[in-house]
């Protein structure tokens, strides 16, 4: 990698609460930086006023998009004010289509993760929608998915589907096993990840309308009755 990998005015914002890997990612980009760069705090502030002579790239941590609620707003904000955006995962769970960064591994292999990052960036950026992440999925999976990303356990969706308890439990596992899901907290990991890009398309369609009446009022998304915390047995 050269040094020109990342143009003098590229704003890089690292969203995670694990400073490990924070730190790690700090060291990479400042490696391939110029003098001028500038490399956010995890809870920086950013409005959606955009500068057009800085490139803003957002690296999302997924284990923080999974345990800090209160930050999803945080995290919109800077989805929404960048040129690009990557998702983060330690375990690699497979985002599909979603744009990601590969953090498992030698440091060569996630040097060359990030380059390549920095290389599709030039592209144009992807739009954020629930379909994204399921692409690959079945439409019997997308279906138990639903059922789980809604606060449904197995014996609920039993019950909804009239479908055999082994063929619920058989779903879930190739769901499981096509989003690279190793354990149940992945999955509920995957479910809240969801739960925020179903966050996420909402508020964007509030603020093209300027209707956010239901959410100040109810405190939660039309899609979902309950928030996920899912029984997963």
């Amino acid at each position: 990698m050269q040094k020109s990998t990342f143009s003098q005015h590229t704003d890089v914002t690292i969203l995670t609460l694990n400073v490990y890997l924070e730190h790690a990612l700090t060291s990479l980009v400042a490696e391939y930086s110029g003098p001028d760069n500038d490399i956010h705090p995890p809870l920086q502030e950013e409005s959606f006023v955009k500068d057009a002579s800085v490139f803003k790239i957002a690296l999302i941590d997924v284990e923080y998009i999974y345990t800090q609620r209160d930050a999803w707003y945080k995290i919109y904000k800077s989805i929404i004010n960048a040129d690009y955006y990557a998702f983060i995962s330690l375990t690699d769970l497979n985002f599909f289509r979603l744009p990601s960064l590969s953090v498992r591994g030698p440091v060569s292999k996630i040097k060359k993760s990030l380059l390549q990052l920095v290389r599709n960036s030039l592209q144009k950026k992807h739009d954020l929608t629930r379909n994204n992440p399921l692409s690959s999925l079945s439409y019997s999976e997308k279906e138990i998915f639903f059922f789980l990303i809604s606060g449904y356990s197995i014996n609920d969706i039993f019950l909804c589907l009239g479908k055999s308890r082994k063929t619920i439990y058989q779903s879930r596992t190739s769901l499981m096993k096509k989003m690279k899901l190793g354990n149940k907290k992945d999955l509920h990991m995957m479910l809240k990840f969801c739960e925020f890009i179903e966050y996420y398309t909402f508020k964007e369609s509030t603020r093209a309308t300027g209707d956010s009446a239901y959410v100040v009022k109810n405190q939660t998304l039309p899609l979902f009755a309950h928030a996920v915390e899912n029984k997963m047995y």
